[in-house]
């Protein structure tokens, strides 16, 4: 991986939260694990944030990539919600 750090977005509503992620840093091999739990909107993932999330940081972490977070939070549904789910390759 060529990247040296990456500042995931976590976008939170009152229920649950997601991590933004575009998906050309994702390989194949993590893009097969994602859940119908996490949405995607065009080149972005937004990663449910039990097991999707984790995996990806987790991922990130052993190739060398510092992750670090920005929030985002509202008091009415978050936006992802309505994006459509996650599909894997």
């Amino acid at each position: 991986m060529n990247i040296k750090k990456i500042e995931i977005t976590r976008h939170a509503d009152l229920g649950h939260s997601w991590g933004e992620v575009p998906l050309e840093l994702l390989p194949k091999k993590i893009r097969q694990q994602i859940s119908l739990y996490s949405y995607r909107k065009r080149d972005t993932v937004f990663l449910e944030e039990d097991c999707d999330l984790p995996l990806v940081v987790d991922y990130f972490k052993s190739e060398g990539v510092e992750v670090s977070f920005n929030y985002v939070h509202t008091n009415l549904d978050s936006p992802c919600r309505s994006y459509p789910r996650y599909k894997r390759p």
